[in-house]
């Protein structure tokens, strides 16, 4: 009796671990892997739900790029197929792209994709600053981490907010010297515009 006991109970845990290991291995990756970067970005906690891609989602031939091997970004271990649409003025589309080490701010500008990206540990402090020149116009996008602000700098020296929505920004002039991010610890890191 107590063989039979012991047996049954062994085979109960073996398949009960199965089980676990079996039902995390069913879930996609895409939820283990990228929510180093997603908790400290609001606007990333959508897609990642929602689990399916999005209509408008990161152009294919972009999405490559942010996947090749031996490339920058590599080492970012991106996820283009969980990114999330933002939309900022001065851009026709755009997208964060989370990584298990890091997170991409990908824009379509006038016909042409721009991106930067950062390393986690530098992206969930002082974010993403890009600068885009049109003749005398300067457009800056940006992501910022939650709890973070953004303030631009002219060229008198006076500063003014900048309006974030869903973790990103975009501001559009031509006196702006520098953009300034404050994280939510109190911490800043200003962009210098050139």
């Amino acid at each position: 009796m107590k063989r039979t006991a012991t047996a049954t109970l062994a085979v109960g845990v073996c398949a009960t671990f199965g089980a676990i290991a079996i039902s995390q291995a069913a879930q996609p990756t895409r939820a283990r892997s990228s929510w180093s970067v997603a908790r400290y970005f609001t606007v990333l906690r959508p897609a990642r739900a929602a689990g399916s891609a999005l209509a408008n989602s990161v152009p294919a031939n972009t999405a490559k790029s942010l996947t090749k091997s031996g490339t920058l970004v590599s080492g970012l271990e991106l996820e283009p197929a969980v990114a999330s649409q933002v939309t900022l003025r001065g851009a026709k589309n755009g997208w964060v792209v989370p990584g298990k080490r890091g997170i991409c701010l990908v824009l379509e500008v006038a016909h042409e994709i721009a991106q930067d990206c950062n390393e986690a540990a530098s992206a969930d402090t002082r974010g993403i600053v890009m600068v885009e020149r049109s003749n005398a116009n300067i457009s800056i996008f940006g992501l910022i981490p939650d709890g973070a602000t953004v303030s631009a700098t002219s060229q008198d020296g006076s500063q003014e907010p900048v309006a974030v929505e869903g973790n990103v920004f975009s501001r559009e002039g031509s006196g702006i010297q520098s953009v300034s991010v404050r994280n939510g610890g109190g911490v800043v890191s200003a962009t210098p515009v050139r």
